[in-house]
């Protein structure tokens, strides 16, 4: 696998307007423990208060920096460490050098 794929964010569950975003990186479903089925990143316990203590005034743009920016800088270095994620060039490296 290469890259992280997409994002996905649902807002308003279940008819809750102030409810905290769901992250969702469908890509990476089953290759961390911090992760829910689905690809749902885990946001329970650092995010979710803080979401509903600034709910008004907070947006998509803090759910990206306070939630997925700790959860990708905790978790995409144990990723790539065990293998499961490359980067592009490692890849195209790999590629070119089967090739010949």
């Amino acid at each position: 696998m290469t890259g992280l794929g997409y994002l996905q964010m649902q807002t308003a569950q279940n008819g809750k307007e102030n409810a905290a975003p769901e992250l969702e990186l469908p890509e990476l479903d089953g290759k961390t423990a911090k992760m829910y089925r689905g690809g749902k990143i885990c946001l329970t316990i650092h995010f979710k208060p803080l979401w509903a203590k600034n709910c008004p005034r907070f947006g998509i743009a803090h759910a990206l920096c306070l939630g997925l920016g700790p959860w990708l800088a905790a978790e995409v270095p144990h990723l790539v460490d065990t293998g499961m994620i490359q980067h592009r060039d490692d890849v195209a490296q790999a590629s070119e050098v089967s090739k010949s």
